[in-house]
């Protein structure tokens, strides 16, 4: 349930909008973090924030435990947006729920925006026969989407399992 409440709350905060032509892949044993098509962040949510100027931060969600609370927060920089668990006893750790990159500036992920479609594709074994569309690459838990025009990327997003 909670992984379903993360995945629309991701796609309704990024909005991402599912189109007509999208490719559906699987992708097993995909990964959020620690693999080569994962995301690349910092360990610590200090860090995190100091990756650049955070322009706006929202809180989406705060849950009481038995000593503690996690706060699901979405950090926006300019053209990345991080969507993160934080945890009141560990300041400094945080789980990934999702990150949207939209500007070429992040090198946050193996893949750039306005790198070439079928560079892209060919790195996760597909091959794209449009210029333009959305291709979305499913793990057991965890997707990765990607979005085209052109033949350039425009979007890519991760959507993370927290448990």
């Amino acid at each position: 349930m909670a992984l379903l409440r993360l995945s629309l709350l991701a796609l309704a905060l990024f909005g991402l909008v599912a189109h007509a032509n999208t490719v559906e892949m699987p992708l097993p044993g995909f990964q959020c973090q620690g693999m080569s098509h994962s995301v690349r962040l910092p360990g610590k949510l200090s860090q995190l924030r100091a990756l650049g100027r955070v322009t706006e931060e929202q809180t989406v969600h705060v849950q009481e435990w038995d000593g503690y609370k996690t706060v699901e927060k979405m950090l926006r920089f300019e053209g990345l947006y991080v969507q993160v668990i934080t945890f009141s006893n560990d300041p400094e750790r945080y789980s990934l729920a999702a990150l949207h990159l939209e500007s070429p500036k992040w090198q946050v992920s193996p893949f750039r925006i306005g790198q070439p479609t079928s560079e892209a594709l060919a790195r996760l074994g597909a091959k794209g026969s449009s210029p333009t569309g959305t291709w979305r690459f499913s793990g057991e838990s965890e997707t990765l989407h990607i979005e085209s025009s052109s033949g350039r990327l425009f979007r890519v997003v991760y959507e993370c399992y927290t448990g």
